[in-house]
């Protein structure tokens, strides 16, 4: 993608940076966001971070934490100094290992359920992190949904206020009513289910797309980029991946069955969870999320672009809606 290729422009490869990893690099190759460097050291990953270092110690010495009940995480190289990155040229870097394998496919029903299972390990393995303020949300959502409530309403407002309405409008205009009911379902499911009372929170990894999610040659299913990862409650993830998944599948409620139960088989959901997860579901995340980008312009895409995601993440709303009935039925 061209925002990657710009992004992979600012990088500074240096070997002077390399040798405050300890390494000797040969070959140099950008994959999406990062560079894979061929080194002395075997196959390794060099990505700069956007966040502040106490973001990435924090995750580092959680990761660190968790590597001790699910070894099956990124693992970051230290500098010869001992830390897990480096500032160079104003920007900071990190170098990972490479996982040998391949991205989960989730239309595999053996990835699926290999990846569910692996989600609840990781889940057990990363109870009793260490508290960070910036990245705890924990009893949050319903405040946040109730912003991101009044968010849709400026936009409705904005979009009506235009004289000449882009397409982008048109369509907001038409199914901002829908959403905004399904938000205010969400904050209402999510208030009667107990969330307040939840105390017990994890690392949720926060984006577990199916590259993020690695099925290794040895047989063991990865988790990489925890650039995202906060502190809450574990159907946080749960949704995170179903959300995912279903839009990988069609929205298919026997892969979303199929998820769920390989994910009980270790550490079984309460029915209290499986209301706060379906709470959190019936949120319109998809919808939200391009309407905020485009009203407030988060992305560097034409208008076409941001068009072209909103037909399709509209035009989800009956097969969603299907999946929320299924959901509601089966587990409720």
């Amino acid at each position: 993608m061209a925002k990657d290729k710009r992004f992979l422009s600012t990088f500074s490869l240096d070997n002077r940076l390399f040798e405050k990893f300890g390494l000797v690099v040969s070959e140099v190759t950008p994959v999406r966001s990062v560079f894979v460097l061929s080194t002395n050291c075997g196959i390794k990953i060099l990505k700069k971070i956007k966040y502040s270092t106490e973001d990435l110690n924090f995750i580092y010495n959680s990761l660190n934490k968790i590597r001790e009940n699910y070894p099956y995480v990124i693992n970051f190289r230290l500098t010869k100094d001992g830390r897990p990155f480096i500032e160079y040229d104003g920007d900071i870097y990190v170098v990972l290992d490479c996982v040998e394998g391949r991205e989960a496919i989730f239309q595999n029903p053996i990835d699926l359920k290999k990846s569910a299972a692996a989600l609840s390990q990781y889940h057990e393995a990363s109870q009793n992190i260490d508290f960070y303020e910036k990245r705890f949300l924990q009893g949050k959502m319903i405040n946040r949904f109730r912003e991101r409530y009044h968010n849709i309403e400026k936009f409705y407002d904005i979009a009506s206020m235009h004289v000449l309405k882009t397409e982008f409008d048109i369509i907001f205009l038409e199914y901002a009513d829908y959403y905004l009911e399904q938000i205010k379902d969400a904050i209402n499911q999510l208030g009667e289910s107990g969330y307040l009372r939840f105390r017990e929170y994890v690392l949720c990894h926060h984006d577990l797309a199916h590259h993020n999610i690695l099925m290794g040659n040895d047989d063991n299913v990865y988790f990489c980029d925890f650039d995202y990862c906060v502190l809450d409650v574990r159907v946080h993830d749960l949704a995170n991946i179903i959300n995912k998944v279903a839009k990988d599948t069609n929205f298919s409620i026997d892969s979303i069955v199929m998820l769920l139960d390989s994910y009980n088989k270790l550490n079984p959901l309460s029915k209290d969870e499986l209301k706060v997860l379906y709470a959190l579901l019936v949120f319109p995340k998809d919808f939200y999320d391009i309407s905020r980008d485009y009203y407030c312009r988060t992305k560097d895409w034409d208008e076409d672009e941001y068009l072209d995601k909103l037909i399709r993440k509209a035009g989800y709303l009956e097969d969603r809606a299907r999946l929320l009935r299924g959901i509601r039925k089966i587990w409720l």
